[in-house]
């Protein structure tokens, strides 16, 4: 847990760039949200193809630009109205494995920073999309964390779309994560081969976590005890090298395992 004087510094900073955002993440509305950021919004909507505002703690878009469907053929209500997994589903299948490590390598980069720094850096990655026409575009997208939740996980992120189709010059997924100016490169050829992470029952209680459950309830729908329960929860966290059951599903999320 983040002790009182660092999370009010922390939401003092996220406040300087974007005024509106903890209200925002109390339920507030992106109208209100845009307006009170309206000068950065501005130039964003003249440097990307569109973007999105992504609450990462309930997997879901809090907001997508209408400019995307001009790339993409995609509407930014279709995209709000079936989620995370839509977009995904968009993602040329043979990237879509890369794109998932290069995630995983950017999640781990925020994660090894103090708190402090966690909404500094920012990753770039480039991969293909399957356009609404069945066609194929090349996009870089950006990502950058905009706010942590109270134990210090990333929470609420903005990532920006270009289309560099007309610029892509190979078929790698690659990208950086600049931090303070140190660019570290991410090289789709060097990713080393998925192993399976969790046994099957733990992927089965996972998911069930995921949808809000409690142990206990978990144990009555699998008719297993509570301990045992309890037993898989702990062993998914280990696994995974989390510090918490949420970062756990974090982790899970961006490793393709959910």
């Amino acid at each position: 847990m983040v002790n009182k004087k660092k999370r009010n510094q922390l939401e003092s900073d996220f406040e300087a760039p974007f005024p509106y955002l903890k209200q925002m993440s109390k339920g507030g509305d992106w109208a209100t949200f845009k307006k009170a950021n309206e000068s950065y919004f501005n130039s964003l909507d003249s440097k990307c193809s569109g973007y999105v505002v992504i609450d990462l703690s309930n997997q879901k878009y809090l907001f997508v630009s209408d400019m995307l469907q001009n790339v993409t053929g995609y509407s930014a209500e279709q995209m709000l109205t079936e989620g995370m997994g839509f977009w995904a589903s968009k993602i040329y299948p043979d990237d879509l494995q890369k794109v998932m490590e290069a995630g995983r390598q950017w999640y781990t980069k925020l994660m090894d920073l103090p708190l402090e720094e966690r909404t500094k850096p920012y990753g770039s990655f480039c991969y293909r999309i399957t356009k609404s026409d069945g066609s194929l575009i090349w996009s870089l997208q950006s990502s950058q964390i905009i706010l942590l939740d109270k134990s210090g996980n990333p929470s609420v992120e903005l990532g920006y779309l270009t289309d560099i189709t007309l610029y892509k010059k190979d078929n790698k997924v690659n990208g950086i994560i600049n931090y303070n100016g140190t660019v570290t490169y991410i090289d789709s050829d060097k990713f080393s081969p998925k192993k399976k992470i969790f046994t099957t029952k733990e992927i089965e209680v996972l998911k069930l976590i995921d949808k809000g459950l409690s142990s206990k309830d978990i144990a009555m729908q699998l008719n297993k005890s509570k301990e045992t329960v309890d037993k898989q929860r702990h062993s998914i966290i280990k696994k995974i090298d989390a510090k918490n059951i949420v970062e756990a599903l974090q982790k899970a999320k961006l490793e393709g395992v959910l």
